[in-house]
């Protein structure tokens, strides 16, 4: 009788493990394909939102007359001018003009680092006017922390550092946006507008120029890049290498006589290299230009100036003749 009865359990039981495999298998094999789908649907839709995301940093900008621009606007390139710099804006002034070949740029005995660690050593640089100079050397030679302390990202622990007459030493990050535009090695960090009008807009409208004034500049600056076709694109739907172009644009869009980029060739097919050319010409008009590379051939083609650096200091400087150009 309990062995009838323990018989009777044990069927009972594989019966019931039976029905409670198939019911699995018949889930796994009805709804696995559903749930992949909206696993896959998902983590495209996150990596999308995560690419836009890049561009909204959570900011609120405010220009000198009081006026809302729009938000994700990252502090560090947010200048609240003050009363007399609007007051020159709105008049339209424009930096005084010097003659060609007298100092752009200069640096003098700068000191500057990380932490303890020192990278520029009592450095000594001049970019003269009109000058298209190629900052070259091996990496970690200090031409990064270099465009960083000028621009006032990396603080400068001695020296001064002169851009078109105006000493820098004094000036916080957001006010020597006025003299100096920076674009880094990674330039999409520096995009959040929601259009490529907008973007190249920023920048101008923040320093306080009259509304005609930032539109000329801005569309001059994208005109010079070949993106004046692409105004009303969000620049996170850009290909990497527009978006590098359209930071140039931003950077020159407000006319600092000073321009600095950081490896502007990187991924560029032959097309882009001819717009950063002709971006490079137009600063150089205007002020002059410093282009941290390693592109030898885009050096010698369109820079007039080699700097070399080794050891976080000049090592060489030299001119390209046109015949080498």
């Amino acid at each position: 009788m309990r062995f009838s009865i323990a018989r009777a359990l044990i069927i009972a039981r594989r019966e019931y493990l039976t029905t409670v495999r198939r019911k699995a298998f018949i889930f796994w094999l009805l709804y696995t394909p559903t749930i992949l789908f909206f696993s896959t649907f998902l983590s495209h839709k996150l990596q999308e939102d995560d690419s836009r995301a890049r561009f909204r940093k959570e900011r609120v900008v405010a220009l000198v007359d009081s006026s809302g621009v729009y938000a994700n606007a990252p502090r560090e390139f947010v200048y609240t001018p003050s009363r007399e710099d609007a007051d020159t804006a709105r008049a339209g002034a424009a930096p005084a003009a010097g003659a060609a070949g007298e100092p752009l740029l200069e640096v003098r005995a700068l000191d500057a680092g990380y932490g303890v660690r020192d990278v520029l050593r009592t450095l000594s640089l001049t970019v003269p006017r009109g000058a298209v100079a190629a900052w070259m050397g091996e990496n970690g030679v200090g031409k990064s922390t270099l465009a960083r302390a000028i621009m006032g990202l990396v603080p400068a622990r001695g020296g001064s550092i002169r851009v078109d007459g105006t000493v820098l030493d004094a000036l916080p990050v957001e006010a020597r946006a006025r003299h100096v535009g920076l674009v880094f090695q990674n330039p999409s960090a520096q995009l959040f507008a929601p259009t490529v009008r907008e973007e190249a807009l920023f920048g101008p409208r923040a320093l306080g120029l009259p509304r005609a004034q930032a539109v000329a500049g801005a569309e001059e600056a994208l005109a010079a890049v070949g993106l004046e076709g692409e105004m009303a694109r969000n620049p996170a739907d850009l290909a990497p290498q527009a978006q590098r172009r359209l930071a140039i644009a931003a950077a020159m869009a407000a006319r600092p006589p000073m321009l600095i980029l950081d490896e502007p060739t990187a991924g560029q097919d032959a097309a882009g290299r001819a717009w950063i050319a002709r971006a490079l010409a137009l600063q150089a008009r205007r002020g002059a230009a410093a282009v941290i590379t390693h592109d030898e051939r885009f050096a010698a083609s369109h820079c007039g100036l080699r700097v070399t650096f080794a050891g976080g200091q000049v090592s060489d400087i030299r001119g390209v003749s046109p015949q080498a150009r």
